[in-house]
Parts: structure tokens; sequence; C-alpha cells
């Protein structure tokens, strides 16, 4: 029973899709539109993934036979627990009302409603400490730690995953511990820990194989190709995203599929293999096409966008962000918005359009502050002091730089700080203040004293 995987059906809620499909109280969801349910969050995932009203074929397990039922996209209106969390009930029974404020905070975070996720996972983490439930308890601080991660508040996020991790080891969960330990590496490469992150990614790769769970297993292997992405070792990171993709076509994880094929097309893209990376974001796009992920599909014309503009391709560059922006307004993904505004910055940076690049990544600075998205928020105060920089507003520059630093110091965000720093040195340098251009460029090759 400890391998056993599926979504728990505990209730099917009146006047819905899923009371007029026959969906019972006890059967167990196995596969929806192609994606292996392995987890509660993995059903949310692909109901959000699908377009409103296109066909879906469901697969569960009724009396020990399996049955195919077609739903449509959206909503199903079931409430449902991971299989493995649902056999521990015995020990830590269900309690309805932290089930609604996971599922009310997960439907938040899946919209990019940070601020209303945050206060239904604590308010739920709150409840299951009043109520003594270890289970409910590390499934809050997992959710709190996926919010923080999202804003780009690492440190707060790693606390809040270290102190799952204790809980599902001392009750036993292996599976838990695992998304743990891969959570906490992705947080660690997003610091720039990159040692950290891969010894983190490699025990929850270990975890994932000896459970059987690929796509545990398939995710971790590209988590680890990320670091080595990070890292410059584009070799190394095509090779555990091949063996991840492998993996995910096996499996039949389209949107695995999806993910891999656009890291392969980030290390080209990184390698100047524009080329390349454009076979591989529009092979990834075609798959979100066809499962009807509208965030990924935005994802990936943001992807085709940047390798226009790599490629010198500016007004195919602007019609890819465009689109994807349009995407994200539409399925209220505030934080991608920014992210397709800074784009657009970029590129009318690159045509020597300066005022319209400061106009986007204003509004980009804008989002990310509503947000609080402090990563972000830093990207932007670089790109804004790039833009001083082309206008020969050194001073300006400098402040924007500066505030930028001081968020990824905060933050420790170690490659955005680098990054930061070799600006702020050909600053000095242009001024023709040579010691302190010296000095900073120091800082960035050799790190602080």
């Amino acid at each position: 029973m400890d391998g056993a995987t599926g979504v728990l059906v505990l209730e099917v809620l009146p006047d819905t899709q899923g009371e007029t499909a026959g969906l019972r109280r006890g059967d167990i969801l196995l596969r929806y539109g192609g994606t292996a349910l392995d987890s509660a969050e993995a059903l949310i995932e692909a109901t959000f993934r699908m377009a409103e009203d296109e066909p879906v074929d469901l697969e569960l397990l009724r009396d020990g036979e399996v049955r195919r039922v077609v739903l449509r996209g959206g909503r199903i209106g079931v409430r449902t627990q991971t299989l493995f969390t649902a056999l521990a009930a015995e020990f830590d029974p269900p309690r309805p009302e932290l089930d609604r404020l996971q599922h009310e905070g997960k439907d938040a975070l899946y919209q990019g409603d940070y601020a209303t996720a945050l206060a239904r996972f604590q308010s739920g983490l709150e409840g299951a400490e009043a109520t003594g439930s270890p289970r409910y308890r590390g499934q809050f601080l997992t959710s709190i730690g996926v919010v923080y991660q999202n804003l780009g508040q690492y440190r707060r996020a790693l606390e809040h995953y270290e102190q799952a991790l204790t809980i599902d080891r001392e009750i036993g969960d292996r599976r838990g511990e695992g998304a743990d330990l891969t959570n906490i590496g992705v947080v660690y490469r997003n610091l720039g820990q990159y040692q950290r992150a891969l010894e983190h990614s490699e025990q929850a790769l270990a975890i994932h194989h000896e459970s059987g769970d690929r796509r545990g297993e398939g995710a971790d292997l590209g988590n680890i190709g990320n670091v080595y992405s990070n890292l410059g070792q584009y070799r190394h990171a095509l090779e555990y995203y091949e063996q991840a993709l492998a993996i995910h076509r096996e499996s039949g994880d389209r949107r695995g599929e999806g993910a891999d094929l656009t890291n392969i097309g980030v290390v080209y893209r990184n390698l100047g293999q524009y080329q390349r990376a454009l076979e591989h974001f529009e092979q990834a796009l075609a798959i979100h096409l066809e499962i009807g992920d509208r965030r990924g599909e935005g994802a990936d014309l943001g992807n085709i966008g940047n390798a226009y503009d790599n490629l010198g391709q500016y007004q195919r560059a602007l019609e890819h962000h465009e689109q994807a922006l349009a995407i994200h307004r539409e399925i209220g993904d505030h934080r991608s918005e920014g992210t397709d505004f800074s784009n657009i910055g970029i590129v009318y940076d690159n045509l020597g359009q300066y005022r319209r690049a400061l106009d986007y990544f204003e509004q980009a600075l804008a989002i990310r502050r509503e947000i609080g998205d402090r990563r972000g928020e830093g990207e932007d105060l670089n790109n804004i002091g790039n833009v001083y920089d082309n206008l020969g507003r050194s001073q300006r520059a400098l402040e924007h730089y500066k505030q930028a630093l001081a968020i990824d110091r905060q933050i420790g965000d170690r490659r955005g700080e680098g990054t930061v720093l070799s600006n702020i040195g050909i600053v000095y340098k242009n001024l023709g203040q040579y010691q302190r251009a010296t000095s900073i460029l120091k800082i960035y090759t050799y790190g602080p004293n």
C-alpha cells in the first residue's frame, strides 16, 4: 500500500460536472487528459491547464475495475486527497475545514493571487497546529513555502520547506520527504548555492526511484539539469534533460515532456544555437496547445520571443511577447504579466527605443512590487539602470543598480548580485573612476573579502 498512487474522491459536490458524470465518494482518480495523477495537487494543476468546455478523458478505479468518463475542462467539483495521504487518515483523520483552506489557497496560487493564497495557507497552518495534526501542518508549511518561492522570497521558502521535511521524516511519509527535498533543491538553485541544490535533488531522486515514482524521478532529473545549466555545464544539463524527457514520454506525462523540451531549448539558447532553441520551444508550444495548458503556452511564446530577440528579429520577438502578455492577462497570471512587460522592455532597449523600454520596465516593476516578487523587482531595477546607462544618465543608472544590489543581497541571489556589480563597475569605468571600477569588479570576480 505504501506505493499506492492516485487521488481519492472524498466528496462529490452537488450541481457540478463531477455529479453529472456519476463520480462517487471512494473513486480513485488515476489519469486526467493523459496526465498521471499522483497527488491532489496534480489534479488541480491538470484542470487549470485544460481549456473550459474542452472534452477530457478521466480514468478512475472503482470496485477494482478501471473505468473512463468524459468530462469538460475546468473545475470538476470534487473534494479529493492524495491516496497515500488518505491511507494515513486512520491516524490523522480528514478535517474538512482544513481541506477547504488548502483547496482555496491552491486555487488562488495557480491564479497568481499570492496574497489570498498565503492568507488561506496561514489560516490552515494555525488550524493544523490547534488540532495537533502533523500531516496537515506539513502540507500547509509546504504550500506556504511554494508561495514564498513564487514571490522570490527564497529564505522564507526554505524555512518552511525544512520544517515540512522534519515533519514528513517524523511521520515516515517518504513521498512527502521526496517532495520536500525537491523543493529545497530548487530554492538552493535559485539562491545560487548549486552544490547544495545538487545534494538535495539527488536525495529526492533516490527516494523517488526507490518508491517507483516515475513522475517525481523525471522532475528531479530536470531539476539537476537546471543546476548544471546555471553552472554553464550545458552538456551535463542536456544529459539530464534527455533522461527526464525519456521518462515523461514513457509515462505519457505530456506536461513534463513540454517542460523538458523548454529546458532543452533554454540550453541551446544559452549556447547561441538559436534555431535549435526555437525548434524545441515550438515543440513545447505544440504540446501545451494540445493539452490546453494556457500557462505553458504563454511561457513558450515568451521563450520564442526571447530567441527571436537573440536573433535580432525584433518585430517577431515583439509579436510573440505580446501574444504571451494577452494570454497571461486572460488567465490572470499577474506574475507572468510582469515578465512579459520586462521582455518587451528588453526588445525596445535593444532597438534603442529607450523611452518605450523604460515605460515597460516600470510597468513590470509596479507588478513585482504589488505581488511582492523581490527577485523580479531586482531584475527590473537592473534593467532600468541599463536604460539610464544607455541614455548617458550615469547617476540615475547607479541609483537603480544600487537598489537592485540591495535586494539581491537581501534575498541571497548571488547571480543577480554578480550581474549588478558588473554593471556598476562598467558605469564607474565609463565615468573615469577607475579605482572604484576596479574595486567593484574585484568583488564581482572574487567575491567580498
